[in-house]
Order: C-alpha cells, then sequence, then structure tokens
C-alpha cells in the first residue's frame, strides 16, 4: 500500500465517520482534496469490502427519511441519481416504501385553507405537490376528493 493509497484511506475513513456517503460522494470528496483516482479507487474498494460504503442501504436510508418528510418517489429518485445511486439500488430502496396516499392526503389537509377546495386552492397544492415529486396520476384521485366542483 503506497503513502497515497494509505492517506486516501484515512481520509476516506473519517468522512464516513462523520456521515452515510454514496461511493460517488466519496469519490468526489476525494478528488476534490486533491486525491489521484487511483488512490480514491483504492481507498473505496478498500471500504466498500469493509461494508463502510454500501449504496443500497444509503438509498433505503434516505428514501425512508425523505418520505418521511412529505417527499415523493419522483424528487427522491432524482435524488438519489445525483449522488450516484443506480437505478437497480433505487428499485430495492423503493420495494419496502408504503403507498404514497397518506402523504399526499396529510398535505392537502395541512394546506387547504378550506374544504372544501376551490380550483385555485386545488391548483397550488397539486403543483406543490408535483414539485415535492409526486406525480398527477397519484395526485389526481385524493385532491378530487376535496374539491368542490370534482373537475
Amino acid at each position: 500500500m503506497t503513502e497515497g493509497q494509505k492517506s486516501a484511506l484515512s481520509q476516506a475513513g473519517k468522512m464516513l465517520s462523520m456521515r452515510m456517503m454514496t461511493k460517488k460522494q466519496v469519490l468526489d470528496k476525494l478528488a476534490e482534496k486533491g486525491f489521484c483516482e487511483e488512490d480514491a479507487d483504492f481507498a473505496v474498494e478498500n471500504l466498500e469490502r469493509m461494508n463502510a460504503i454500501d449504496d443500497l442501504n444509503y438509498a433505503c436510508q434516505y428514501v425512508a427519511g425523505r418520505t418521511a418528510r412529505g417527499y415523493g418517489p419522483v424528487r427522491i429518485r432524482m435524488e438519489l441519481r445525483q449522488r450516484g445511486i443506480d437505478d437497480e439500488d433505487i428499485e430495492s430502496a423503493f420495494e419496502e416504501l408504503p403507498d404514497a396516499t397518506d402523504t399526499i392526503e396529510r398535505f392537502i389537509v395541512s394546506r387547504a385553507r378550506q374544504i372544501p377546495l376551490d380550483r385555485s386552492d386545488a391548483s397550488r397544492i397539486s403543483d406543490a405537490l408535483a414539485r415535492r415529486g409526486f406525480l398527477w396520476e397519484d395526485i389526481s384521485p385524493i385532491l378530487r376528493r376535496y374539491t368542490e366542483d370534482q373537475y
């Protein structure tokens, strides 16, 4: 093991002791700190073998946390892809996820000025839900229950 590899491994270990990170995040941070690609790869491979870096576990915890905060699957998938998680791990993380109906309903009730909702409130709330990462086909049937004109 070269000095560069030792140093990269040590630095990566320190980063992971602070918070959970994906393989891509560790590689990016090591590159920012000036480590060469070979040393960074060596460090990440060793940490993966020791299960200190586990992208699937990271994805599962991330999905659970973001879902609990009221975010939808579209947004969460995008954020995980940005963090370097592959699609297979993303889909595996979503397998345990409950239906989004309760989350959407809680959001509608918390944002409603009055029930039944008028068109402008329904539009405002559906736009907010879409920004949070929910699909229209999930939003529409639930929102329809809270609107007066049943559009």
